[in-house]
């Protein structure tokens, strides 16, 4: 009797591993990874807590898929099986599944599709047309810099680095609202800052981002700001050999390694909720992209997990809060060229 006990304890716990992941679970909403795992402490455990808290809430059935490849072909093989399961709102997290989202939105015009982070575009990028069933979210990274420059300089830095990897939209407004935070702080201190500012070219993880890295710490830069995706790591790796800082992008990254202080953080949880609320409303303003600034809780900064010895709740706060007020307006446009348009007062930009 134990034995067939515990035997049918196992199947039964088998059985359950299998539904929570099952492809062939009807489902109503669905998200497909960018190939890693919904724990990932990024975009894809990010946008799925918004999702699993959204349908948990009000009892819709929902999946995660992980693509079996990084690629746009293997992106829409799990789009395939999400819509055969019953899907009828697929979420996207992040820009690698741009293309993958622009061509499954015109097979599929009766499902609608979030996609985090991204635009959606052809192969070629010669259209970028935004179809009635696709909602892009965006997030304001002119604030996002602007945070992280005032904080950094706040709480006692002066000599920074901005470490973008391919110089896109994206990147660029982080670092044009790096410097303008780094400089308004600097006017409020009355204190001269300095900032080694270049782009890599790159979002992967590579010795050539560490050497480049490493050259900044050797020059006195006390931290980094590291807007380069997987590049990233390559920062820390330099932080790690040269006692240097980093300060991430995008999402929380203190787990990676003791060199963060803290990161700026783009709502994903929240952002992925809203846009299926509204779905739920029949309010999916498809189409249209969906774009989340301070006022609306978008861009954060970690306050719990970050390692300040001057910056506080308190200041933190009260920036936020004229960020959200529209009272501080970060200049976000990417027309400009260089930072040296940007009329920078305390603050001196050398490039690399």
């Amino acid at each position: 009797m134990k034995r067939f006990l515990i035997s049918a304890l196992f199947i039964c716990l088998l059985i359950f591993a299998g539904c929570k992941n099952s492809p062939s679970a009807k489902v109503e909403v669905a998200l497909i990874t960018d190939g890693g795992t919904v724990e990932d402490a990024a975009y894809n455990e990010g946008c799925y807590l918004g999702l699993k808290n959204y349908c948990d809430s009000n009892n819709k059935k929902y999946n995660f898929y992980i693509p079996e490849y990084g690629t746009t072909e293997s992106y829409m093989i799990s789009i395939d099986k999400a819509i055969t399961d019953g899907a009828k709102v697929v979420v996207c997290p992040s820009y690698m599944l741009e293309e993958a989202v622009y061509n499954s939105a015109s097979k599929y015009p009766k499902v609608n599709f979030i996609l985090v982070d991204g635009m959606p575009h052809d192969a070629e990028y010669t259209d970028v047309t935004i179809a009635e069933n696709v909602v892009p979210i965006t997030f304001s990274e002119e604030e996002a810099g602007f945070l992280a420059g005032y904080a950094a300089v706040r709480d006692g830095y002066k000599r920074l680095g901005f470490l973008g990897g391919m110089a896109e939209d994206s990147v660029i407004k982080y670092g044009y609202g790096f410097v303008q935070g780094a400089d308004y702080a600097g006017i409020e201190l009355g204190q001269k800052v300095y900032i080694a500012y270049t782009y890599t070219g790159k979002f992967s993880e590579d010795q050539e981002v560490q050497d480049m890295a490493a050259i900044f710490y050797d020059y006195s830069v006390e931290a980094i700001f590291a807007c380069a995706g997987a590049s990233g790591n390559s920062v820390m790796n330099a932080a790690e050999e040269k006692s240097g800082a980093v300060i991430g992008a995008d999402y929380d990254h203190s787990y990676e390694s003791p060199t963060i202080v803290f990161s700026t953080v783009k709502n994903l949880e929240k952002s992925v909720y809203d846009v299926l609320d509204d779905y739920y409303k029949d309010n999916f303003n498809g189409g249209v992209e969906r774009h989340y600034t301070a006022a609306e809780d978008g861009v954060l900064l970690t306050m719990d997990d970050a390692k300040f010895n001057n910056f506080s709740e308190i200041e933190y706060n009260a920036i936020l809060s004229e960020l959200k007020s529209k009272e501080i307006v970060p200049y976000g446009n990417t027309d400009i060229g260089t930072t040296a348009e940007l009329n920078l007062v305390n603050t001196e930009i050398i490039y690399q």
